[in-house]
């Protein structure tokens, strides 16, 4: 592991990971600054969202960077497996469904993410 799990909080490890790289979205979206979660993808990683897919960690930090999400993401259920699969709202809209968000890992870090509906 890279450090990014907490077991202190007694998550199991996939979806510990899924609520970092949450907390790293959120963050990104507040400050503008996306290479925190640059951080916790591999250099191959994946990113597919509405049909588009973005390979690779620097693509899709520059993804993030030239078309921004504007609202943070809230989980409302997560199921631990390979990939983690979870639930999730926006915040602005926190008690409506947005959508199902998929990651996959290896080693700790980020593989692949999918998001859809």
């Amino acid at each position: 592991m890279f450090g990014f799990v907490r077991e202190d909080l007694g998550l199991p490890p996939g979806v510990d990971l899924l609520y970092e790289y949450v907390a790293r979205h959120n963050q990104g979206v507040r400050t503008g600054d996306w290479e925190a979660l640059g951080e916790l993808l591999a250099d191959d990683a994946l990113l597919e969202f509405q049909g588009v897919a973005v390979g690779g960690r620097d693509a899709i930090v520059a993804a993030y960077v030239e078309r921004p999400p504007d609202d943070e993401v809230r989980v409302l259920s997560a199921e631990e497996g390979d990939p983690v699969v979870a639930r999730f709202a926006w915040l602005a809209t926190p008690g409506e469904d947005a959508g199902r968000l998929e990651l996959a890992r290896v080693d700790g870090r980020v593989t692949r993410i999918v998001v859809g509906v």
